[in-house]
């Protein structure tokens, strides 16, 4: 989802084939497991390309939803947006930009007197893969934070 063009082209052909658009969730997302030392440019691109980038674009069918007079806009993030999670500085840095995104839209669409809102569902802190690996590769934090 990180490539505009296509994220456009699907939001167009939904609204084409439904007739409108009443809802947008942006749900893309990826980590790299890497440090802020040891995160190299590349892995830092994708991460933002897909996880902020894709929400970032795909906030933008709100033009079809003020055209409707209404709709819902979804960004689905994580609370790794204000809980460190070590190990995965560039997956949390694009969890808070997305936390202020869906703050600077939803203005955006009250200011623009729209009937349509833009929301953020916080994914818990639960027990998963990727919070596992990462406390088990930074056992000191992990002890005291389970």
């Amino acid at each position: 989802m990180s490539k505009v063009g296509e994220l456009r082209g699907l939001i167009d052909a939904a609204a084409e084939n439904f007739g409108r658009l009443d809802i947008m969730v942006n749900n893309a997302g990826v980590e790299t497991r890497t440090s802020v030392l040891d995160t190299t440019e590349e892995q830092f691109d994708k991460v933002l390309a897909i996880n902020l980038k894709s929400a970032f674009f795909g906030t933008q069918p709100a033009r079809q939803m003020t055209k409707q007079g209404r709709g819902c806009h979804i960004i689905i993030t994580s609370v790794h947006k204000d809980w460190l999670l070590p190990g995965n500085t560039a997956y949390c840095l694009s969890n808070g930009d997305m936390r202020m995104l869906t703050r600077t839209a939803g203005v955006e669409q009250i200011v623009a007197a729209s009937k349509q809102m833009s929301n953020s569902v916080l994914a818990g802190k639960g027990r998963c893969v990727i919070v596992d690996q990462c406390y088990e590769k930074n056992r000191g934090f992990g002890a005291r934070h389970r």
